[in-house]
């Protein structure tokens, strides 16, 4: 052999050897990442299960809040309309718009006029003007259709 044949050769041996220890490096890296995105992946898996645990103990609360409040409607539904006004006079707002919300109009109008007057126009005003509508709870309904 030449001695340029036996440098192109050391130039060639160099070159293989630099290009190995960089696929070994890349395969190092590749791994790293699908570690990396083996670690996410359980992440997301676990922050997924973790929001249906979520949203099922709040459907349960909110399931809960409703029964609840379907059973002070029926409460204040069964009263006299003037001891019922007389509560709902002195009832913390957000709670009593609420009530009246779900309340039968045929139980909730006697309630009214019997209650304070400005207390009467401040609920029939925050009734009216009510962006989300409350849809009835389901004992209340079913006590309408029968």
């Amino acid at each position: 052999m030449t001695a340029g044949e036996v440098d192109v050769l050391q130039n060639l041996g160099r070159r293989r050897a630099e290009i190995e220890a960089r696929a070994r490096e890349l395969d190092g890296r590749e791994a790293l990442i699908a570690a990396a995105e083996a670690r996410v992946d359980q992440k997301l898996a676990e922050l997924k299960a973790l929001e249906a645990k979520i949203a099922t103990a709040d459907a349960a609360a909110t399931q809960a809040e409703d029964a609840q409040l379907a059973r002070l409607v029926k409460v204040y539904e069964t009263m006299k309309p003037a001891e019922a006004a007389g509560i709902f006079n002195t009832l913390d707002f957000a709670v009593l718009l609420q009530v009246a919300s779900r309340m039968k109009e045929a139980k909730i109008a006697p309630v009214l006029a019997a209650m304070d007057p400005q207390a009467a126009k401040a609920l029939t005003v925050a009734l009216a003007t009510r962006k989300v509508p409350v849809p009835p709870a389901p004992a209340a309904a079913a006590g309408t259709a029968g």
